[in-house]
């Protein structure tokens, strides 16, 4: 038998099992925005309106604030990827004075793959707290990475992320989304909601996005700086780099390189 030809091909058999474990670091994102328009009667700004604005945040970014206030209105947003499992906090509010608009929205992209010793389903729980008279709203979407190589296009728009991003991105599927809000009679109010992704197995990589709007418009708010909240009632075995080899892929790569090491040594004998 010519080890010469054999061993090359262990080599790369080995190499072929290890390599999509490598580890690798999800795509994440934290993005906040801030606007106020005015004067609003049937439409909001057009000729001599009034505007601010300020954004901040985007990919790679884990935490993102924006504020903006003037005569018309004020208004802030905060988006913070933290806790054990990297799941979003977010905050906005929005207070118009008078005839204006003011809009606050803070969004959040984070992935997760399953570590060897996951679950078969993963349930996240939502709970956005505050109060309005205009409209507090949070949108939350899990979608699964069939192909976590390649990178996609982050927004955190929502018309954006579900019909433009994920079906014309071809590894990205839709698992679920669900919207949360608050009743617009200012009170204070919870309001609460669950998505799951399930069908999981180790090595497999989803995706949480969640975006948060408050606006108010000619005297009316909205206030969810009391915060959107998010966890998963499970996280085991979660993580935000890919799953580490099994042991059985460890023995496999050791024994190439055992069977490597004796063809040298025999050469040189």
């Amino acid at each position: 038998m010519n080890l010469a030809r054999v061993f090359p091909v262990i080599a790369l058999i080995g190499a072929a099992v290890t390599a999509p474990q490598a580890l690798a670091q999800v795509q994440y994102a934290a993005k906040t925005g801030v606007g106020i328009i005015a004067p609003c009667p049937s439409f909001c700004g057009g000729p001599g309106g009034r505007f601010l604005f300020d954004t901040d945040g985007g990919t790679n970014v884990t935490n993102s604030y924006s504020s903006a206030s003037n005569a018309d209105g004020n208004g802030q947003a905060e988006a913070t990827l933290t806790g054990p499992s990297s799941l979003p906090v977010l905050r906005a509010e929005a207070y118009s004075i008078g005839s204006s608009e003011v809009s606050a929205e803070a969004g959040t992209l984070q992935g997760f793959y399953v570590g060897p010793g996951g679950l078969l389903d993963y349930t996240l729980e939502v709970v956005l707290t505050g109060q309005a008279t205009r409209s507090a709203i949070a949108t939350v979407a899990i979608f699964r990475d069939t192909d976590p190589t390649s990178d996609f296009f982050y927004t955190s728009d929502a018309a954006t992320m579900f019909f433009e991003v994920i079906p014309l991105t071809g590894d990205l599927e839709l698992v679920d989304r669900i919207t949360v809000d608050l009743l617009a009679d200012g009170t204070p109010q919870t309001a609460t909601g669950t998505i799951t992704v399930t069908d999981l197995q180790a090595g497999d990589l989803f995706y949480v996005w969640a975006t948060l709007i408050a606006t108010g418009r000619n005297g009316t708010y909205g206030d969810a700086y009391n915060t959107v909240n998010m966890a998963f009632t499970d996280p085991t075995g979660l993580s935000q780099t890919a799953p580490i080899p099994e042991p059985g892929t460890w023995a496999l790569l050791a024994a190439g390189l055992g069977l490597t090491g004796w063809a040298a040594r025999r050469r040189r004998g």
